[in-house]
């Protein structure tokens, strides 16, 4: 492929500024800046990849619909299925031996 200059800014090969080789509909190689994946949300109790959560930059994330950000259950946007099942039940054996103990 034809070598194609940077034409503005940072040109140096970093993370942050990889540029990708695309070609236009009138047939020029041009290149365009490719931005940085953002990492996979976190479960907050067992570390455990959160999938159903959109996977993207800080800034770019917080202008996604509130639907994208988050799964529609209690704890869904920092806690994966397994611990907020585990949560629930835990919780609730703690209140009826509470009430049992009363």
């Amino acid at each position: 492929m034809k070598s194609v200059l940077i034409h503005r800014g940072n040109t140096y090969k970093t993370k942050s500024n990889r540029r990708v080789r695309k070609v236009t509909p009138s047939k020029k190689v041009v290149n365009v800046r490719v931005g940085k994946k953002g990492a996979m949300h976190r479960c907050h109790d067992c570390n455990q990849k959160i999938t159903s959560i959109i996977q993207m930059r800080t800034a770019k994330f917080s202008r996604q619909k509130v639907s994208k950000r988050r799964v529609s259950r209690p704890l869904g946007a920092t806690h994966c299925s397994k611990c907020v099942a585990k949560k629930i039940t835990v919780d609730f054996f703690n209140n009826e031996t509470r009430a049992v103990n009363k």
